[in-house]
């Protein structure tokens, strides 16, 4: 995955939707926050081999766009980040977001503290995360 920190095209998506920061970028590597437009705060998330928690928060910032996972019982209460280039897929009727990794690695991600993520958002906190999910 060449930017995790993008959303990446995975679906039917009408052309008028699509905003000026998208035009003349290919395909794979188009940021789609313009077409999300919905808050998708509360959805399911399933891992791909089964649901994992619910999202928390979700941002939409250009090349730095992430959820954020609630992982209820799960992972005993802890909160974990994925980058948005791991959504393969929103399902709106269902209230889900797939993404492409397994319960186990999200499982074994960094734990995410907001208070540590707004105070060192683009150095030390970005990049462990980073290193973390480049490997996957």
């Amino acid at each position: 995955m060449n930017d995790i920190w993008s959303w990446q095209e995975y679906g039917d998506v009408d052309q008028e939707d699509v905003g000026q920061e998208d035009v003349g970028r290919g395909d794979e590597q188009r940021n789609i926050s313009s077409q999300l437009n919905r808050d998708i705060v509360g959805y399911d998330v399933d891992a791909t081999d089964g649901s994992i928690g619910k999202i928390d928060e979700a941002t939409f910032d250009i090349e730095s766009s992430y959820l954020v996972i609630d992982t209820g019982w799960w992972i005993f209460g802890k909160k974990r980040l994925v980058p948005a280039g791991f959504v393969t897929g929103v399902d709106d009727s269902a209230r889900v977001v797939h993404v492409s990794c397994d319960k186990e690695a999200i499982k074994a991600a960094p734990d995410y503290d907001p208070d540590e993520w707004n105070s060192d958002h683009d150095s030390t906190v970005r990049t462990r995360h980073g290193d973390y999910y480049g490997g996957l």
